[in-house]
């Protein structure tokens, strides 16, 4: 009776389906694609085989590198930092080197929406917040812009308001990289190209504190 039973449980077993069972056809057709594959010249493989590793790895840097939830311009680059350069007015200017703050002749509105359209007409980053403060007085703005190659993220934040006893528009900017010890000049660069733009634009000619929030010359979209 033992041995009926065993013999049973051995016949069902054997008619049901295996997991390892696979489709023949199915099979033939991935061993085909890989023979291909391994039969195309180093010339052809090696190049697909760097840009996968490449892709990878901006992939893994972006994940690495979360967007900061930053609601303010910051005060000041950390003490100490060679990722972080910044162009101001009150005397908090780190690692500028001869860089100085714009002061444009047009509105606070005019002069954040002119450094939004350099970011991505220009640089192709993206704007990532843009708020008020002090009663719409000052308005910030931060942005992300990515290194050439390897895609590393990095912060841009501005700062626009009147310049004190006058008509200008002061503008306040900090580049921050978000990973590595050192930036290689980029950050420095980054500023040095967006200043020599707003140095070059063509300003509406309003008073800074002519701020229409309506006015398309006042917005980001």
């Amino acid at each position: 009776m033992e041995f009926y039973h065993v013999f049973e449980v051995s016949e069902v077993t054997e008619d049901m389906p295996r997991s390892t069972d696979s489709d023949p056809d199915s099979n033939s057709t991935i061993a085909a694609l890989r023979r291909g594959w391994q039969g195309q010249p180093r010339i052809i493989r090696w190049p697909v085989y760097t840009f996968a590793i490449w892709a990878v790895l901006v992939m893994l840097i972006q994940i690495s590198a979360p967007a900061p939830n930053v609601e303010s311009m910051p005060t000041s680059c950390p003490e100490g930092s060679l990722n972080c350069v910044r162009v101001a007015a009150d005397g908090t200017s780190f690692r500028a080197d001869g860089l100085q703050p714009p002061l444009v002749e047009g509105t606070i509105g005019e002069a954040r929406r002119v450094i939004w359209l350099w970011l991505e007409e220009e640089q192709g980053g993206k704007h990532l917040r843009s708020n008020s403060e002090q009663m719409g007085a000052v308005l910030f703005f931060h942005g992300q812009d990515n290194t050439n190659f390897w895609f590393f993220p990095d912060d841009i934040f501005a700062l626009t308001e009147c310049e004190s006893g006058g008509n200008r528009t002061l503008v306040t900017l900090q580049s921050q990289s978000r990973l590595g010890v050192g930036d290689i000049g980029e950050n420095h660069a980054r500023l040095s190209s967006l200043i020599t733009y707003l140095n070059d634009y063509q300003w509406s000619g309003e008073s800074c504190d002519f701020f229409d929030p309506d006015d398309p010359i006042n917005t980001i979209d």
